[in-house]
């Protein structure tokens, strides 16, 4: 279907035409508007409720007294660790600075992203090892029990396969943006 000149400057000056003014325009625009930062922030929030409640009834629930010390401090320190390193990423998106152009700017947002990566599957590896941990530390094997944990250890595997994989692709988008850039 081809169309004639009339219809397409037609078409284009009529795609001007907003339905927002400046001002609605303007806290869309704001870091603090932004629906990823708004995604990030409410699983923060959850992730952070559902750790909080676990440590304060995992040593009730799953008699955490009857556990070594070391294996509850462990257990504590990289639950706030998981927490922690997501609060940390959620405030270094929120807070992203803009250089004079916006490759420099993309690259800055590239290195701390790779970072945030890092920090956030080996805390979230760390948490399931001390998870794993506190669960069999006084368990005592049978073959059902032991192949449970093979289950579990394979899923804590897989979990953290996907999130390695999902991080790449976050970093290769970017990448290929930087790519774009240099054209």
């Amino acid at each position: 279907m081809i169309m004639d000149l009339d219809t397409i400057k037609t078409t284009w000056k009529s795609t001007g035409e907003g339905l927002l003014d400046k001002k609605q325009l303007s806290v869309m625009a704001t870091k603090s508007e932004h629906r990823y930062i708004n995604r990030i922030r409410r699983r923060l929030t959850v992730e952070g409720v559902f750790m909080l409640v676990f440590i304060l009834l995992y040593y009730q629930a799953f008699d955490g007294n009857e556990k070594p010390l070391l294996v509850n401090i462990v257990l504590v320190v990289t639950s706030i660790g998981f927490v922690l390193t997501r609060y940390l990423g959620w405030v270094i998106f929120r807070n992203i600075k803009v250089n004079s152009s916006l490759k420099s700017t993309m690259l800055n947002f590239r290195a701390k992203l790779k970072r945030i990566a890092l920090s956030t599957q080996i805390s979230a590896f760390l948490f399931g090892l001390s998870l794993l941990l506190f669960f069999i530390i006084d368990l005592h094997f049978s073959p059902f029990k032991f192949i449970i944990l093979c289950g579990m250890v394979i899923t804590l595997g897989f979990l953290t396969y996907f999130s390695a994989r999902v991080w790449r692709e976050r970093l290769k988008a970017i990448k290929q943006t930087l790519t774009e850039l240099e054209l």
